[in-house]
């Protein structure tokens, strides 16, 4: 049985990147049914939804939403779209991760903000690699049992179809600029916690309580701090769906308009399901990486010299 020492830098690269990828699919599936919830709450506005309680703006209140979601549709409706998802993030995390490390790599060992750097490099990187899917992740979670796409191959070749290739890109640049800093704030949280670990126990790597913990710090601070740019996106990657006049010119365009209808709340609509969702699977997304990094695989050989 071939063998590689831990310290190449081809398999380090690799296990970055498995590590990564699998990590997020744990996390993923554990919180789809909040991610789901998330983006309805989110899109709501957008067109009239089902879901509609005691008269309420329809999906902003979470638990009666879920119930209702369950009622309708049934209990896996809730993970409606988490094939999409897995799909969209594994590459994501994936590329995010292997990024992350070459990008600090490169910088001095104890640069200040080299997490800081890597991490908004790695999202960039990610997000437009892999954007095309999010879209399609998006369209596939917002489906009620009306489905105007069959299954993940179909939603590509519709939206190709009915609104061209520039689809798979609209809304692009609100996304960079969630993305950039969400990754950035992510990884130096992380990596500050990570650091202080080290400077007071000796210790390079985080017991797994506090590697989630960490994780979940990260995506409590990450996702106050950019909620308002995520609804946006959303928002113009939905506009124009099946067909539908488009609303808006620009991300700029979009933004004014939640200010004017809703105000300022308007732009923290979902922000409980959200913090609900990125809370635990950023935590739980840290941790699993953690532990499989840190893990012995398969063909795997530690140098005993």
């Amino acid at each position: 049985m071939t063998t590689l020492p831990i310290n190449d830098d081809t398999w380090l690269a690799t296990k970055s990147f498995l590590s990564g990828g699998l990590g997020a699919c744990i996390a993923k599936t554990c919180t789809a049914p909040l991610s789901r919830t998330t983006i309805l709450m989110q899109v709501q506005s957008m067109r009239p939804h089902k879901f509609y309680v005691r008269g309420s703006p329809n999906n902003t209140r979470l638990l009666e939403s879920v119930a209702k979601m369950i009622t309708e549709e049934g209990f896996f409706s809730m993970w409606k779209g988490n094939g999409a998802s897995c799909l969209h993030r594994f590459p994501y995390a994936g590329i995010t991760f292997l990024v992350q490390d070459r990008v600090k790599s490169l910088f001095p060992l104890n640069w200040r903000f080299a997490d800081l750097a890597a991490g908004a490099s790695a999202g960039a990187c990610a997000c437009l690699t892999c954007y095309p899917l999010d879209v399609v992740k998006a369209r596939l979670a917002t489906q009620t049992k009306t489905a105007h796409y069959k299954g993940i191959g179909h939603c590509l070749v519709l939206i190709r179809k009915e609104e061209g290739l520039r689809a798979f890109y609209r809304g692009v640049i609100p996304t960079l600029c969630y993305v950039m800093p969400t990754f950035a704030i992510n990884f130096e949280v992380f990596g500050t916690v990570k650091s202080l670990y080290k400077r007071y126990t000796g210790e390079d790597d985080l017991p797994p309580i506090l590697a989630i913990t960490s994780g979940c710090l990260s995506g409590f601070a990450s996702s106050s701090m950019c909620f308002p740019i995520d609804l946006v996106r959303r928002q113009m990657q939905m506009d124009g769906l099946h067909g539908r006049p488009k609303r808006f010119t620009t991300a700029w365009h979009c933004f004014k308009h939640i200010v004017g209808t809703d105000g300022v709340r308007g732009l923290y609509r979902g922000i409980v399901p959200e913090l609900c969702k990125v809370v635990p699977y950023v935590g739980l997304m840290f941790g699993s990486v953690e532990g499989l990094r840190n893990a012995r695989w398969p063909h795997e050989v530690r140098d005993e010299c």
